[in-house]
């Protein structure tokens, strides 16, 4: 997994509105703390309440990549300084991407004492395959996605899955520029479901290669390429 910027908490923070987007989400940032390491940035999550959970945290799995040795306590701090709360710490995995439909996303819970969770996470970056079209989720089109970190809203252009793996799950595609930290970044769309950051296209040449490929195929023009997992919650009915 590609580290975090040095400044990418302070650029996170720059962009936060103080404005609560969703009532129940609330927009976090997670740190991880290693054998007497000092706190790092880890990524960001969500605060949300699950019918069967209670109030979980929601992020991208791949943040707890293996490959990065030894445990980590990860603790929780809110984004939004108008929200006023003691620190919390990552207590165990509820659910991971085997749980949720094979999505790069991990359903946390958490409490007020710092507990070791051990890295456990296989997902790598994969070449991924785009199909440009409308975003039609049972049956309902998702025309944007609305950040929870900063309120903006993005467009969707399209899928995204693993390259010659028509069984791995779909992402969704948004016009949204991304740095690498941004990991587990909530959006919603217009039914209340949350999406989660998963990746984006940050490669030069890759990036114009993709563009060009939207652009002979659609024949209109896009920025930036991320993907997004989802959705989590929402009623689509």
């Amino acid at each position: 997994a590609i580290q975090p910027e040095p400044e990418i908490e302070n650029y996170i923070r720059s962009k936060v509105t103080e404005k609560q987007i969703s009532p129940g989400r609330e927009p976090v940032a997670l740190y991880y703390r290693s054998d007497g390491t000092s706190e790092k940035f880890l990524c960001v999550g969500t605060v949300v309440i699950d019918r069967h959970e209670g109030t979980v945290i929601m992020t991208s799995e791949h943040a707890f990549r293996v490959d990065r040795k030894g445990d980590q306590i990860i603790s929780i701090k809110p984004l939004r300084r108008c929200v006023h709360q003691p620190t919390y710490y990552v207590e165990k995995v509820i659910k991971d991407h085997q749980d949720l439909g094979g999505q790069d996303a991990v359903m946390l819970a958490f409490n007020e004492y710092p507990t070791p969770i051990r890295r456990f996470s296989k997902h790598l970056g994969e070449m991924a395959q785009n199909y440009y079209s409308d975003v039609i989720i049972r049956n309902k089109k998702i025309p944007w996605l609305q950040s929870l970190v900063s309120g903006e809203k993005f467009n969707t252009f399209g899928y995204s899955r693993k390259r010659g793996d028509t069984n791995s799950p779909i992402s969704i595609l948004i016009d949204c520029y991304v740095r690498p930290g941004e990991s587990g970044t909530g959006f919603i769309d217009q039914y209340g479901g949350l999406w989660l950051l998963h990746g984006s296209a940050d490669d030069p040449e890759r990036l114009k290669l993709m563009r060009n490929e939207y652009e002979s195929l659609t024949h209109k023009t896009v920025t930036n390429f991320s993907a997004v997992s989802g959705p989590f919650g929402g009623h689509y009915d």
